[in-house]
């Protein structure tokens, strides 16, 4: 009897008042050799049961629904793993599983950065297709969250950390005994750790990219490595690669973003911003319905609103897309190039095939109204998808209670009342490593042994009709810096009948740094369009060397019958010497306007070039002259529109922004900073541009473009950032926003102070923050907005009954018109006791004003008092403002239920007094 060999026998976990091991024939299993032994005592024994079944492997299995002629294998269960989040293969098929055997072990988090989890490895020594070694490979680990094998060495990289580890087993006991920092951070990864930085993935470029950390990096020839930024994502967990290298984001409630062209070439926007509008206007599509979600179970344990849930309590949205991955195998053809992804809050997989439509890529679900793989068992938590060396799809299943991090399941929200109810955080210390196979069982495929292959035999397998091994082949190539491959590697890319044997051949030569022009030239006139396509991304370091040859090569591409090929020329002539470059970009881009992907590269690459086709963009003529009598004639408008939008958005924003007043250097970088932390943390529910992201034409987050809590007093935005929300916002119930009480008080001002900024109101100190934290050091739970009260009042809108006065000057209502370009205008400089009176005709209690004088810059009030007209009918000050000299001006005022308001000016100034825009913040006091 084998061990592991789970079509027969299966490991399983059962809880009864301790922790015992049984097979699911009853008989007790056949456990693994245990090299060296977990340095950390083993999970303590669990004294309560959930009140939902947790079933074994097997009734696991059963309860899980395929489409077509597929089924489940267990290759590996608890107890042998517990809470695996992660599996990846050396060269010698080697199996590494990642686990975060601290994660939510009660429902509070407690101990969740203790160093307890550890990555384990798994032998078949005898090549029988069956793990019979277990190691504990690496152990005293904080949450890994990355694992990447190079050679002999593995990659990592754990929570709260940004550094990149080498782990190596040198002595061959199966427990690494080399630690190296390959790449070091100057700061650690303060976010929620649902947030921070993830996966490693070795691109087809032979650069390491990873989930949203804004950098990658490559090892070179000399064994050092290079780093350099690339745009950071908020893509939490699971990055994928196609054939041709090109990434697949997921996040959250966006089950795959940002496949239209390879990511780099997002480094060319002006700021994160526009790129952030860009990509969701060009970049991501998929169909309609794809976005709907069709679980077989409720999935009551849904951290959000019921918007999300339908009436039987079934998912009907994603909520948590990760672990994605395209599938590259050669044991599942029919699935072959295929996008799979993981939703372990609705417990199914999706499984969507990838269309193209005028060149874009489209995901459509070709299982309507049903997904690909779903389940009955409540703690199925599907959280990462790969292929192995055998050639199938593997499966990672995290099998436990509770999948969200303690920041989503405070005191109060509905998730913790169902973790209660039910028990969920008793359902801990389990995990499942499973493959998808065809009709019968799995047959066996003999394991790698590249580690001990010569680099020529290497070469070979660049042409294997698995992924696994042709990326595998090429990255240990390009890591041995072996040059005697160089011939056999020119040979595979002139010569191999199979398209993608040369695509790795030539990328092989590009990470050996042996490519020559020669071999640029030949693979740009290649049969294939993946191979023409990566000639002319190779080819740019020519380009910006000015090489005149490369540049007319490129040329006869003009005409290439593939979209992805214009596409990348227009790419990669960004990358090209100016003089040169950018007449032949006009001309792509003039040539093939209609063609969505070239325009999202013109726009990608050259927002900062005065290409003459730029000008001709915003012609009319010019869309009639090239469009008509074509399909796209119709689209005419919208495709100028996306023109206009993506190219003039950021002008426009800057045009807004100066006329408040220039920032500082300190004041650009905290702007970029909290530009940069927002789109990290924040685009989820917000949207990358702030406005709310939508689903099925539903507001997920709140408009903080229109949030009172941003435009009025800003301690009630910092209350809210390191509490949270809960309860009724806008009119709609949010269920709850996380706190941010983790991180420290710069991140939550830069936060803060971007968005206040962008919408002309003053940015904020990290001291402030320090503030409010410490008059609430003693709040837990999350605030409601009736909570917060006066700190974060609501605007009070101009109503027509308001009675406003002033001691001089004009067009008094202007100042409520909500009109930036009109203004109340003194007439006279200003001078002390000159003023303005509102009547309000009712009781309001109003705590916050903003003055704005908008264009006029010398028109802000040199200093102010404010009073409110008290029940007592005596004039009460609320608020003083002093020295000022800021465009616009905020004021805190006691809040003093009042009828009347008066604000009086204590400073004289030759400028006449000039408010374009009054805003009012308050409440209506309770009667």
């Amino acid at each position: 009897m084998k061990p592991f060999c789970q079509r027969k026998i299966l490991v399983c976990l059962t809880l009864m008042m301790g922790l015992l091991s049984s097979c699911g024939d009853g008989q007790k299993p056949d456990l693994p050799q245990t090299r060296k032994q977990s340095k950390k005592s083993g999970p303590k024994e669990q004294k309560q049961k959930p009140k939902v079944p947790m079933l074994t492997p097997a009734q696991s299995i059963e309860a899980t629904e395929i489409a077509g002629p597929y089924h489940l294998e267990t290759i590996v269960s608890e107890p042998a793993i517990e809470e695996p989040v992660l599996v990846a293969w050396d060269g010698n098929g080697r199996m590494y599983v990642c686990e975060m055997r601290s994660f939510m072990q009660n429902v509070k988090g407690e101990g969740q950065l203790e160093p307890t989890s550890r990555i384990i490895r798994f032998e078949d020594k005898d090549d029988d297709g069956h793990y019979e070694i277990r190691s504990v490979f690496a152990d005293g680990l904080v949450l890994p969250r990355a694992l990447l094998p190079l050679d002999d060495r593995i990659l990592i990289r754990e929570t709260n950390s940004l550094d990149i580890i080498a782990l190596r087993d040198r002595d061959g006991d199966g427990e690494a005994d080399e630690r190296v920092v390959v790449y070091r951070s100057q700061q650690e990864d303060k976010r929620n750790l649902e947030h921070q930085d993830a996966n490693l993935l070795w691109n087809i470029d032979n650069w390491i990219y990873s989930c949203q950390g804004g950098l990658r990096h490559r090892l070179l020839g000399d064994g050092s490595w290079q780093t350099e930024p690339v745009l950071s994502e908020m893509n939490q967990w699971g990055l994928t690669q196609d054939d041709t290298g090109q990434l697949f984001f997921a996040n959250n409630s966006t089950p795959a973003r940002d496949f239209q062209q390879p990511w780099v070439y997002w480094n060319l926007l002006n700021n994160e911003l526009i790129a952030a509008y860009e990509r969701e206007m060009l970049g991501p599509n998929v169909e309609p319905e794809f976005l709907e979600t069709w679980p077989l179970i409720a999935s009551d344990d849904a951290q959000g609103s019921s918007q999300e849930l339908r009436s039987d309590g079934t998912l009907k949205t994603f909520t948590c897309a990760c672990g994605q991955h395209i599938y590259r195998g050669d044991a599942l053809p029919q699935l072959k190039g295929d996008f799979f992804i993981c939703e372990p809050v609705g417990r199914f997989i999706r499984h969507a095939k990838i269309i193209e439509i005028s060149g874009k890529k489209v995901l459509t679900n070709p299982h309507k109204k049903s997904e690909f793989l779903r389940s009955r068992d409540y703690f199925f938590r599907p959280v990462h998808l790969s292929t192995g060396p055998d050639g199938y799809l593997t499966l990672v299943d995290m099998n436990r209670g509770i999948i969200q991090e303690s920041a989503w399941v405070m005191e109060g929200s509905t998730i913790k009342a169902v973790i209660d109810e039910k028990g969920l955080a008793h359902a801990k210390r389990r995990g499942r490593i499973m493959r998808l196979v065809g009709s019968t069982a799995a047959p066996h495929r003999p394991n790698p042994q590249m580690l001990k292959e010569s680099s020529a035999e290497l070469v070979s397998h660049l042409a294997h009709r698995n992924g696994w091994w042709r990326d595998t082949a090429q990255k240990l190539l390009v890591l041995r810096q072996d040059k005697t491959v160089v011939p056999a590697l020119r040979t595979l890319l002139r010569q191999h009948t199979f398209a993608l044997a040369r695509l790795h051949g030539l990328w092989t030569l590009n990470g050996l740094g042996a490519i020559k022009k020669n071999d640029l030239l030949l693979a740009m006139q290649d049969e294939d369009w993946r191979v023409r396509g990566a000639a002319v991304r190779v080819s740019e370091p020519f380009l910006a060397d000015g090489d005149q040859e490369v540049f007319d090569s490129l040329q006869t591409l003009l005409h290439d019958k593939s979209e992805k090929v214009l596409q990348q020329v227009v790419l990669s002539l960004a990358m090209g010497e100016k003089k040169i470059a950018w007449p032949i970009a006009n001309m792509f881009i003039s040539e093939h306007f209609s063609v969505s992907l070239v325009r999202m590269a013109a726009i990608t690459a050259f927002q900062k070039a005065p290409l003459p086709i730029f000008k001709a963009m915003f012609q009319e003529g010019f869309f009639r002259e090239r469009l008509k009598g074509s399909a796209l004639e119709k689209s005419a408008p919208r495709l100028r529109n996306e023109w206009i939008f993506s190219l003039g958005y950021q002008f426009a924003a800057q045009r807004v922004v100066s006329k408040y007043r220039a920032l500082d250097a300190d004041g650009e970088k905290k702007l970029h900073r909290g530009q940069m932390k927002f789109q990290q943390n924040c685009v989820q529910c917000h949207g990358s541009d702030g406005r709310g992201a939508t689903h099925q034409g539903k507001l997920i987050g709140a408009n903080l473009s229109k949030s009172d809590r941003i435009l009025g007093n800003p301690k009630g935005a910092v209350r809210i950032l390191l509490r949270g929300l809960k309860g009724q916002v806008d009119g709609r119930e949010i269920g709850v926003m996380i706190p941010y009480a983790s991180q420290d008080d710069a991140f939550i001002a830069d936060i803060i102070s971007s968005l206040r900024w962008t919408q002309r109101r003053s940015m904020i100190s990290a001291d402030f923050v320090a503030e409010q934290r410490r008059l609430t050091q003693d709040r837990k739970s999350a605030w409601t907005l009736a909570e917060l009260g006066h700190w974060a009042p609501s605007q009070i809108k101009p109503n027509p009954n308001w009675k406003v006065t002033a001691s001089h000057g004009v067009d008094l209502v202007r100042m409520f018109d909500n009109n930036l370009l009109s203004r109340f205008f003194s007439e006279m400089p200003q001078e002390p006791g000159m003023s303005i009176e509102i009547d309000w005709g009712e009781a309001l209690e109003v705590s916050y004003l903003v003055l704005d004088s908008g264009d006029s810059k010398d028109g802000y009030a040199r200093g102010f008092n404010v009073e409110v007209k008290a029940q007592d009918g005596k004039w009460q000050e609320v608020g003083t403002y002093e020295k000022g000299q800021d465009q616009v001006e905020e004021l805190e005022l006691i809040p003093i239920a009042a009828a009347k308001l008066r604000i009086t000016l204590t400073s004289s100034d030759p400028h006449p007094w000039g408010i374009h825009e009054l805003k009012v913040y308050g409440h209506r006091p309770k009667k």
